[in-house]
């Protein structure tokens, strides 16, 4: 939803190579954030124990 949403105002106040470069910066910095968002799930369940546990020294 954001893509689009920065894809449209790009468009709106730029070029078609604006828009392009765009599109293209925000494909590169997503694969980053796909596998940043995918750890920080898998590590919820193990993080909320050890906060149920008390064990503070393991989340840091």
């Amino acid at each position: 939803l954001f893509d689009w949403i920065g894809t449209y105002v790009v468009a709106y106040y730029g070029t078609v190579s604006d828009v392009s470069i765009y599109n293209i910066a925000y494909g590169i910095v997503s694969i980053p954030l796909v596998l940043i968002k995918a750890i920080g799930i898998a590590m919820l369940p193990a993080m909320s124990r050890a906060y149920g546990q008390e064990r503070m020294g393991l989340m840091q």
